[in-house]
């Protein structure tokens, strides 16, 4: 396994919090950072907007002793470079993900997706089917949303021009969105760990830019929906936050039209973030679904 760059930390990162070591892959466009835990056969995590790997900690914590769990940054979030040229489309994530998995010549993987790494992750699942093993989804989606109202006021409202420029160049929106996006009250110094990455006005373009592709993206969408056939066979996990205000009981019940293989469990008490929510109680339901 190669050495990691020995980057100095941020000062507002918390080692005790989130007690990995940082690994880096140098690409085109900047340095991509991941963590790479444990050993065992891969878990891959993948995150959406506009969060980072520090989403999953406390299900890494639990499954390194019998994983290995490998979770990235994409470029623009977490402790991944912000490059003034990255345009930071769902398709260009979804290219670097593909080159770190192939730098680390994985096989065998089980892949956890959230939010928009949902259709991210799933883009190399398609890409590469035999060397996807199994699938946790957690509250994402995989089509485009063009026809649904719900979705439309969403991109229109948030993907607009006014929006995208409150995203970039205000703090509060991501401040208002990861606290409607919990079920419960987190400690300060937890939720300061979404949010200082977002604190900069370069920080924050990333995740505007994923904003505005919910309808931009519709295209590249609706490839992945029109190819999902080769998924069926797939063991597919979905945890699903019945208190989510974005992925509804409408996109649940579309997920389990998906699979020959589906087990899923509903929470009462989580939102969009269920990993941030639940915690390690997670974990027992993820190590039945490996170990099957």
């Amino acid at each position: 396994m190669p050495e990691p760059h020995r980057t100095p930390d941020p000062a507002w990162l918390d080692r005790g919090r989130y007690p990995f070591r940082s690994r880096y892959l140098d690409l085109a466009l900047g340095r991509l950072h991941y963590v790479d835990e444990g050993q065992g056969r891969p878990v891959v995590f993948v995150h959406g907007n506009p969060t980072w790997s520090y989403l999953f900690r406390h299900v890494i914590i639990g499954l390194r002793e019998q994983y290995r769990c490998i979770a990235l940054d994409h470029l623009g979030f977490g402790l991944s470079d912000r490059p003034a040229t990255l345009r930071g489309s769902p398709a260009e994530h979804a290219r670097n993900l593909a080159a770190l998995l192939e730098h680390l010549e994985l096989e065998d993987l089980t892949l956890v997706l959230h939010d928009w790494g949902g259709p991210i992750g799933l883009r190399f699942c398609l890409n590469h089917p035999a060397r996807v093993s199994k699938l946790v989804i957690s509250n994402s989606w995989m089509w485009p949303v063009w026809n649904d109202l719900h979705f439309e006021f969403i991109g229109h409202l948030l993907g607009g021009w006014l929006g995208r420029q409150a995203t970039a160049r205000l703090p509060w929106p991501m401040k208002l969105y990861l606290s409607r996006s919990l079920c419960r009250r987190i400690p300060s110094e937890e939720l300061s760990h979404y949010l200082e990455p977002l604190k900069k006005t370069l920080d924050r373009r990333a995740a505007a830019v994923l904003v505005e592709h919910f309808t931009a993206s519709s295209d590249w969408l609706a490839d992945l929906w029109t190819t999902r056939a080769s998924l069926r066979d797939k063991p597919a996990l979905v945890l699903w936050g019945m208190r989510d205000r974005l992925f509804r009981k409408k996109e649940l019940r579309r997920w389990l039209g998906v699979f020959d293989d589906c087990r899923t469990i509903r929470y009462r008490e989580a939102g969009n973030l269920v990993f941030e929510d639940l915690g390690a109680e997670v974990v027992p339901v993820m190590q039945d679904f490996l170990s099957r």
